[in-house]
C-alpha cells in the first residue's frame, strides 16, 4: 500500500480539482431538476435565516428561542445577505459545501494511502447518490459535515508543534457545535488518536493539542451560551432540544424510527419559546430517570438503533421524491440507486478498514491517520446507541467510510495494474 505524502504534486492538484469539478457539476444537475418545498425542521432553518436577515433575530413567534442550533441559520442568513433569499440560492451553496468535502475526502485518503487512493475516494464521494440528493434539502448536514472533514485534514497534516493549525481546527470544532452540538467533544477523539499515532509518544505531544482546541472550540461557542444565559437566566449548551431528543429514544413507547413524544403537554411545551427550556429540563429528567431504571431495555435498543442509522440511505429522497414533489417514479428510481451503491460502499469499507489493519502491522506500515478515520465513524455512531436513530444521521459518517471503501479499491487496482 502506498503511504500518502505530505505535499500535493501538480497531478493530485488537477485530480483534486477533478474530484470538486463533477463532484459540484452532478449537484447542480440535481438540484435544478429537483425543487423540493422545505419542510419540518428544513423549513424552521430557512424561514429563520430569512427572519435574521430582516433583523427580526433568532426568535419564535416573536420569543427568543435557542430549540435548534442557530449555526446553520445564521450561516445560511449570510448567504441570503449576498445573493438573496431564495430557496435555490441555499441548494447552490449545499452543493458548494459538498463538493468541496468531496475534495477533503480525496485529500484524506491521499495522505493516508497515496493518490490513487485519494482519486477513487473522491469520485466515490462525488458521485455517492445520496450525498448529491441531500443538496436538494435544507438540513444542517452539509455544513456540519464539510467543517468535519476540514477538521479531520488539518489533524493529519499538521505535526505536534504546529499550534496555530490546531488552534484554527478548535474554531472549526466550536462552529460545527453550532450546527450540531454533538461535535463538541470532538476534541477527544484528537486525544485519543494522538495516544495511539504520537511518534514520539509524550505528554506534551498527546495533551497539548487537544487542550488548544478545546480552548478554541469553548471560545468559539461562549458568544451563544452567553447570549443564551441573557435569554433564559440559565445555562443552555447551544440548544434546548437535547431533553426531547434524549426522551424521544429512551422512554416506554419508544420504538426505531418513533421521535413522539408520547406527552401531548410536553409535545406543545418544546413548540413554544417560552417554555422550552422548562421542557428541556423536564425531558432531560425523564429520560435520565427512565435509562437508570430499564438498563436492560436500553442496552437491547442499541441494536434496532445501529440499524435504522445504517440500515439503508433512504431519509434523503423520502424527504423529497415521495412527500413534497410530484415526480413519484423518479422517487422509486433514486431508492434503488441508493440502495444499489450505498452497501457496496459498506462493503468495501469494511475491506479497506482490514486492509488498513494489516498494514499496520507490516515493516512499512501505513499512515495512523485510518484510525483518525475509524474514531470519527465511532463518534458518529455511539450516540445513536442511546439517541433515537434514523438514516439521515449517518451522513457526516460517508466520508469515512468512503475514504476506506477507496483505500480497497485502489490496493484492488493496484494489483492487477
Amino acid at each position: 500500500m502506498e503511504l500518502g505524502s505530505h505535499t500535493l504534486s501538480s497531478n493530485d492538484r488537477r485530480a483534486l480539482l477533478a474530484v470538486c469539478g463533477v463532484a459540484f457539476a452532478l449537484r447542480f444537475a440535481f438540484i435544478s431538476e429537483v425543487h423540493p418545498a422545505p419542510v419540518s425542521d428544513f423549513e424552521w432553518y430557512y424561514l429563520h435565516a430569512a427572519a435574521l436577515l430582516h433583523g427580526q433575530g433568532f426568535t419564535t413567534n416573536g420569543y427568543p428561542t435557542a430549540f435548534w442550533p442557530l449555526g446553520w441559520p445564521y450561516f445560511l442568513a449570510g448567504v441570503f445577505a449576498i445573493f438573496g433569499t431564495n430557496v435555490f440560492v441555499a441548494e447552490v451553496t449545499q452543493a458548494v459545501l459538498n463538493s468541496l468535502t468531496a475534495g477533503l475526502v480525496f485529500l484524506i485518503a491521499q495522505r493516508i494511502a497515496g493518490t490513487l487512493a485519494g482519486i477513487v475516494s473522491g469520485m466515490i464521494y462525488a458521485i455517492l447518490p445520496s450525498a448529491v440528493e441531500w443538496c436538494a434539502v435544507l438540513a444542517s448536514e452539509p455544513l456540519y459535515t464539510f467543517l468535519w472533514a476540514l477538521t479531520t485534514y488539518i489533524w493529519l497534516r499538521v505535526g505536534h508543534r504546529q499550534q496555530a493549525w490546531f488552534a484554527l481546527s478548535g474554531v472549526l470544532i466550536g462552529a460545527a457545535a453550532l450546527v450540531r452540538p454533538t461535535a463538541i467533544f470532538l476534541w477527544g477523539v484528537l486525544l485519543i488518536y494522538l495516544f495511539f499515532a504520537s511518534s514520539p509518544r509524550t505528554l506534551k505531544s498527546v495533551l497539548l493539542p487537544p487542550l488548544i482546541v478545546f480552548v478554541f472550540a469553548a471560545a468559539t461557542i461562549t458568544p451563544d451560551l452567553i447570549r443564551n444565559y441573557r435569554v433564559f437566566h440559565a445555562f443552555v449548551l447551544i440548544s434546548n432540544n437535547g431533553g426531547p431528543t434524549l426522551w424521544s429514544g429512551n422512554n416506554p413507547y419508544y420504538r426505531p424510527g418513533d421521535w413522539s413524544l408520547h406527552d401531548d403537554r410536553l409535545q406543545k411545551m418544546t413548540e413554544d419559546p417560552r417554555t422550552e427550556l422548562q421542557a428541556e429540563q423536564i425531558t432531560t429528567r425523564m429520560a435520565i430517570a427512565y435509562i437508570k431504571s430499564h438498563p436492560g431495555r436500553i442496552a437491547a435498543l442499541a441494536l434496532p438503533k445501529l440499524k435504522a442509522l445504517y440500515g439503508n440511505d433512504d431519509d434523503g429522497p423520502m424527504e423529497y421524491a415521495f412527500e413534497t414533489t410530484r415526480s413519484m417514479p423518479l422517487g422509486r428510481a433514486v431508492l434503488i440507486i441508493n440502495r444499489a451503491v450505498y452497501y457496496p460502499v459498506l462493503l468495501l469499507a469494511l475491506a479497506g478498514l482490514i486492509l488498513c489493519v494489516r498494514s499496520a502491522w507490516t515493516p512499512a506500515g501505513v499512515h495512523p491517520g485510518w484510525m483518525l478515520v475509524v474514531l470519527n465513524i465511532l463518534y458518529n455512531t455511539l450516540p445513536f446507541l442511546i439517541l433515537p436513530a434514523y438514516d439521515r444521521y449517518h451522513f457526516p459518517s460517508m466520508p469515512y467510510f468512503v475514504v476506506f471503501a477507496g483505500i480497497a479499491v485502489a490496493v484492488f487496482l493496484a494489483q492487477h495494474a
